[in-house]
């Protein structure tokens, strides 16, 4: 809408109501507000999960009669910016009374500059004009954000307050808010305006970025500061409460910059929680805070669920502080699950959201809906459903990694899709070779010492020989590892011990037979070059697979896993993948793995060719890139949030 029609729409509005009772338009007002409440706006959705961050014990009914109230006042709040031209200092002073009028009176006596500070809360127009009639001994003035789109309408607005005694300086007029201040007068401004600047200051157990300025202002000039609050009472009836602060002053000004606002935060959190509804909800206090809550949803998978922490560390990786929740996703049924992908493809999250209730378990989606989160992470298309309406209803981010099964890759805010899924190019889609992992040199070093703790021996003097690391898989859809298979490549192994006199250490995965592992212990088990064992199975150490990338010189992988594959190509070690029983001739393993021997990542071969591999990598004679996805994924979520 044009700046000349909002200017009149407003200016002729302003005209018809004079000759309005206040209390009728308010009345239709709050009407419109309760009415409003009532649709799935991306305001009401947003102030329903803020609601979740500020008071987790309070229940969804409690919730949702809040944001009722907040829009019922913020519409009320509105209507009474169209009234303010025409309020004269009588109605202004029968309409609003004061509560601390002792602390302002005290700042006035002191014969200093006043820093009224407020939040985002109540009818900030009326308070801001009640504060320059209450007040007239001081000269009161307003910081406001000069609105460049709707220039007419701004400046009517500031010529009304102007009128009133309420003077406006524009934000970035720092010159005019000290000579303000140093004429001993009153500024007000908000104390909450979040933005990428500032200091990271907890609000209601959350950290949100505190704007530094009006301390930093306080303090050179020696002004002081009041705190306020204002609320609504009854009809246009209104209560201003002011606080006064005595800013800490230890001498260290870093530490006690962020104490005070800490404090005036607190002091906040106070008034809010006595007067919830008053606080403008739909307001985003914590967007551009360093600390994000992610949901991560399982489906039981352990390698999807690998994957979505890796990108959790990647987060933190990017600067943030990082708190996750994982929760098991339980469907009522299959037909279920099927379901919500039929129903949300052409119907959106709105649907999805809809329909969660009835598609899972009572005890799911509680905990689903009980805590708010900044993002979504799923891995996997089973849960792509459950991802979009998670993120719909905390207006969070969706982020789905791996291809999202009948969901447009449009839908979600990101998708990190491996290549040998096929991915369209698309501006949020962000192609990786292989599976998701984080990967480093301090990760593995820390599993190998949680090895460590568990096998002792793998930290004793021994001779430094060549080391090899074999990671056993097992039957998949693609892949069987049968016993004749592996009694081949223990037996290549063997020789390789022999022929290098090198040392071995040996994991299966959980998907392994046991006649496999019985084979393997049958080589092995009584051979002391061979360090460790581990039937995943039957006892899994902490840290088993990142402690033996740690130990290992090259690693030996069974090639039916993308994630455990994907994983040796990460931590840095030369890594041979040799090929159990293929079942199906082409499938995205093959061309997953045809990709990573194609970029020389892996070197790739049959059963019968693992004694050379070995030799050649073990004399030197190739190197290999190391496969980590993390800086673009890294940077991708820093623009993302």
């Amino acid at each position: 809408m044009g700046d000349w029609t909002l200017y009149f729409l407003f200016s002729a509005a302003s005209r018809v109501l004079r000759w309005i009772p206040i209390s009728a338009s308010l009345a239709a007002a709050r009407l419109a507000g309760r009415v409003y409440a009532l649709l799935p706006s991306r305001g009401r959705l947003r102030a329903l999960a803020h609601l979740k961050v500020a008071f987790p014990q309070e229940g969804p009914a409690w919730r949702r009669k809040v944001v009722r109230s907040m829009f019922e006042r913020f519409a009320q709040n509105a209507v009474e910016v169209l009234y303010v031209p025409h309020l004269d200092e009588r109605r202004i002073r029968s309409y609003v009374r004061l509560s601390g009028e002792d602390a302002v009176r005290r700042a006035i006596d002191s014969g200093k500059g006043i820093l009224l500070l407020g939040v985002h809360a109540g009818s900030w127009e009326l308070s801001n004009v009640a504060c320059a009639v209450f007040f007239p001994e001081r000269k009161y003035a307003m910081l406001a954000q000069p609105q460049k789109r709707t220039r007419r309408l701004d400046r009517f607005l500031n010529k009304t307050r102007t009128r009133k005694g309420c003077h406006v300086i524009g934000v970035g007029e720092l010159k005019k808010m000290m000579a303000h201040l140093s004429e001993h007068n009153m500024l007000g401004m908000v104390a909450d305006h979040g933005g990428r600047e500032g200091l990271p200051v907890t609000f209601f157990g959350k950290k949100a970025r505190v704007p530094v300025g009006s301390m930093k202002l306080a303090g050179k000039l020696g002004a002081r500061i009041l705190l306020c609050f204002v609320r609504r009472v009854k009809g246009p009836h209104h209560e201003l409460l002011f606080s006064e602060y005595e800013p800490v002053q230890s001498g260290d000004e870093a530490a006690d910059l962020h104490e005070n606002l800490r404090c005036i935060n607190g002091v906040f959190e106070g008034f809010i929680r006595r007067y919830p509804e008053e606080y403008l909800w739909t307001y985003r206090r914590w967007k551009h805070g360093p600390q994000k809550d992610v949901l991560v949803l399982s489906d039981g998978k352990a390698g999807h669920l690998k994957q979505s922490q890796a990108l959790c560390a990647m987060l933190r990786e990017a600067g943030f502080d990082v708190r996750a929740r994982v929760v098991d996703v339980v469907f009522k049924s299959n037909r279920w699950r099927k379901f919500l992908s039929v129903a949300g493809r052409p119907f959106g999250s709105p649907l999805l959201s809809w329909l969660l209730p009835l598609a899972l378990t009572r005890e799911t989606h509680e905990r689903l809906s009980a805590a708010f989160c900044d993002a979504v992470v799923s891995a996997g298309s089973s849960l792509a459903a459950v991802n979009l309406a998670c993120a719909y209803e905390n207006q969070a981010r969706s982020i789905a990694i791996m291809r999202p099964g009948v969901f447009s890759s449009r839908q979600f805010d990101l998708v990190v899709m491996p290549e040998h899924d096929r991915p369209r190019p698309q501006v949020n889609v962000l192609v990786t070779i292989g599976a998701l992992s984080h990967v480093t040199r301090e990760d593995l070093e820390s599993d190998f010492d949680k090895l460590a703790g568990a096998y002792p021996s793998l930290k004793g003097e021994t001779r430094r020989v060549p080391r090899i690391g074999l990671l056993l898989g097992g039957d998949s859809k693609n892949y069987a590892l049968t016993p004749s298979i592996a009694r081949f490549v223990c037996d290549q192994m063997k020789k390789a011990l022999d022929g290098m006199d090198a040392e071995l250490v040996i994991t299966t995965s959980r998907r392994t037979a046991p006649a496999v592992a019985g084979v393997v212990r049958e080589y092995f088990g009584q051979d002391p070059r061979c360090r460790l064992i581990v039937i995943a199975s039957e006892h899994n150490p902490e840290g088993t697979v990142g402690g033996i990338f740690f130990w290992s010189d090259v690693l030996v992988v069974s090639g039916d896993s993308i994630s455990m594959v994907s994983e040796a190509c990460a931590s840095g070690k030369p890594v041979i993948v040799f090929e159990p029983h293929t079942k199906n001739a082409r499938n995205k393993v093959e061309r997953f793995l045809d990709l990573l021997a194609g970029k020389q990542y892996i070197e790739r071969v049959k059963p019968s060719g693992l004694l050379p591999a070995l030799e050649k990598v073990v004399s030197g004679r190739c190197e290999r890139p190391v496969l980590d996805p993390r800086p673009r994924i890294i940077e991708t979520l820093k623009k993302l949030f």
